[in-house]
């Protein structure tokens, strides 16, 4: 089973690198579907710490969960709010 640490920020893609240079978490779209492919299907857990964030980018990272072929467990290992209570309802 793999692990996804959903830390931080939930930001848009374009918000990466300004996150990065700052050197702040932050979980985006991108990182999450890429954890996805790389999973391919394999039972997944994703353990969220995050204050939440851009509700687009939550949202992307929903429907990408919600499509997912294999188990999706979500523990969350210290804040869940606003855009980051997305992903536990995903599957």
């Amino acid at each position: 089973m793999k692990t996804l640490k959903f830390n931080g920020v939930v930001a848009d893609n374009d918000y990466e690198e300004v996150y990065d240079w700052f050197g702040m978490e932050c979980i985006t779209p991108q990182k999450v579907a890429d954890f996805l492919n790389e999973a391919d299907g394999e039972d997944i857990t994703i353990q969220i710490n995050s204050g939440g964030g851009s509700v687009f980018a939550g949202s992307e990272i929903f429907t990408d969960l919600s499509k997912y072929q294999g188990k999706v467990i979500a523990e969350i290992s210290g804040l869940c709010a606003s855009a980051a209570t997305f992903p536990p309802f995903s599957s």
